[in-house]
């Protein structure tokens, strides 16, 4: 033990959720406003993502704090429930919440549980207060579960959601959301937030406050090359750090040496189990060194556009004193007023976000995208670098819930489709994506990230373009892609919204037989479709008109220079 080498009051490194410890972080202090915003301004869905070790549990924690705190300060009473076992049943998940609330919980009946849910939340409501239901754990939770949980987002009044959930969980969980049998729970997601790791700067800092809280004075402390490798091979989730720090202080203190230098890191390491655990979620498998994926600069946050964060400062080498961080202090907005946006990437007037550098441009196309559908403040590690064939573009489009198109730049088929969409092409000399959010049948409105909004005739937007235009869209609930449409309940699915329309004229049978086809015929001549009598993507983004933006609405007169 090395505690009484280093003359420590207690060990600096356990990984207990001791409050004195705990060390606030860019990330932690932006995902408390991201949080406290999302559920004051009842926003709905909220899920936060983020590796094993990153602070996800206690930043739960800080949540409900920090709640309770700006309750007793005059802010509305916001009803808590924090559920921190995620092995549940959609009846024992229902019983948890009422129990959690206070509420009757013995019930079997999932109606009767989600009566008496509905009670409460009505009467919270209308004495001015809200109530959040916090699930840890999010990617234990089965899909019926994940279902029952949709519909509890349906508790609402004309005006306002009843109930907000936040869903926290490991990165897979995002996989489990882009599953197309979760599609309608993906797209009622409003706000996504994604943890990493600490930066170099932070590593040093949470390194010193621990020491500085278990009673270090005069030392122990870490040579700059020992900080810096023990940020390498953590890639700064705590968690990690504290295994890594812990072993080479029993190393320094075996050697009998105040100083903690890098080969001890490095020694550490290996004598650590530093396996799975170790490694980020899509990494585990894979071939080559433990030692060396670690170090590859893809695994030390290359596959994240690390935007916005701080240099790492030098460190001289040597214990200094670190001063505790102060309190995180509370965001400063006005109750109600959605201009507020407590992320680092802020919107102008008008919604759009602005590229500041070149390695900025596809992120703050994905923001504006994403908020053009009502999807708000997303910190930008949630999404990665757009490729060459605007591969990110597709990608974040389906991990948000949307179904993805590609199209070529024609103006009669994208103003039928009637739906803003991305294209790259070239710019103000400069080959970058950007955004047509409104359209006639002269011109269209093109957002430039770097230039700002431009118009554009159609035969010079189409000479400028090298790509297709790409158009998110969501399906109808029960629908999926086209290729899925063709027996069953999602076919029966479809042929209901046909009748629904006067398309179909027979009982719905789920069979693509002659009638169905015909209903198809009717429907492609009521929107101005080519006859097919085949379902098609175009076909299924008209059915769904008045579910998102229109390229031929209001954007026009909002954006134009």
């Amino acid at each position: 033990m090395y505690k009484a080498f280093f003359n420590l009051s207690e060990l600096p490194f356990s990984n207990t959720p001791d409050p004195r410890f705990f060390f606030v972080s860019r990330r932690h202090d932006e995902a408390l406003s991201f949080l406290t915003y999302g559920i004051e301004e009842k926003k709905g869905f909220i899920v936060v993502t983020g590796e094993v070790g990153t602070g996800k549990t206690t930043l739960c924690r800080l949540l409900l704090d920090r709640l309770d705190r700006r309750a007793s300060q005059g802010s509305a009473r916001v009803r808590t429930c924090l559920i921190l076992n995620s092995f549940l049943s959609t009846v024992e998940l229902l019983q948890a919440i009422n129990a959690d609330f206070g509420l009757a919980a013995q019930s079997t009946s999932r109606k009767a549980l989600i009566d008496e849910l509905n009670k409460f939340l009505l009467a919270e409501a209308s004495a001015g207060g809200n109530a959040v239901v916090i699930i840890d754990e999010a990617q234990n939770l089965s899909p019926e579960t994940l279902e029952q949980i949709r519909m509890l987002s349906n508790l609402e009044t004309e005006k306002e959601k009843l109930v907000q959930i936040v869903l926290i969980g490991q990165p897979e969980f995002r996989e489990t959301l882009g599953r197309t049998d979760l599609r309608q729970l993906s797209q009622r997601i409003s706000l996504r937030y994604h943890m990493t790791g600490l930066s170099a700067d932070e590593t040093s800092g949470y390194l010193r406050h621990r020491l500085q809280t278990a009673g270090a004075r005069d030392g122990p402390f870490f040579t700059t090359r020992a900080e810096e490798k023990i940020h390498e091979f953590s890639r700064g989730i705590p968690r990690l750090i504290n295994r890594i720090a812990d072993q080479a202080l029993s190393l320094a203190g075996q050697r009998e040496s105040g100083t903690v230098t890098h080969e001890m890191v490095e020694a550490a390491v290996l004598e650590l189990d530093w396996q799975a655990e170790s490694q980020p979620q899509g990494m585990k498998g894979k071939g080559g060194s433990v030692l060396g994926r670690l170090a590859h600069p893809a695994v030390l946050g290359g596959a994240f556009l690390g935007l916005g964060l701080a240099a790492a400062a030098a460190i001289q080498i040597g214990w200094r004193p670190y001063s505790a961080p102060p309190v995180v202090p509370e965001p400063a907005w006005e109750a109600g007023n959605p201009a507020f946006q407590p992320a680092a990437w802020m919107p102008d007037a008008k919604g759009y976000f602005h590229a500041r550098t070149p390695e900025e441009v596809s992120v703050a196309v994905i923001l504006t995208f994403l908020r053009l559908w009502g999807v708000e403040m997303i910190n930008v590690d949630f999404l990665p670098r757009m490729s060459e064939k605007d591969a990110s573009l597709t990608d974040v489009g389906k991990t948000f819930g949307f179904f993805v198109s590609k199209v070529d730049v024609d103006s009669r088929r994208l103003l039928r489709l009637n739906r803003p969409f991305a294209v790259v092409g070239t710019w103000s000399g400069e080959r970058r994506p950007a955004l047509v959010v409104w359209a006639n049948e002269k011109e269209a409105g093109l957002f430039d990230p770097v230039s700002g909004m431009t118009s554009a005739s159609w035969g010079d937007l189409a000479r400028k373009a090298d790509g297709k235009a790409v158009v998110w869209w969501k399906g109808q609930a029960g629908l999926a892609v086209p290729f899925a449409v063709k027996r069953g309940s999602t076919l029966m699915r479809f042929q209901e919204i046909l009748a629904a329309a006067g398309d179909y004229k027979a009982v719905p049978d789920g069979r693509l037989g002659p009638r169905t086809r015909e209903a198809i015929r009717r429907a492609e001549a009521r929107l101005g479709l080519p006859a097919s009598g085949a379902v098609s993507d175009d076909l299924l983004i008209l059915l769904t008109q008045g579910q998102g933006p229109t390229l031929r609405g209001p954007a026009r007169a909002e954006a134009a220079p």
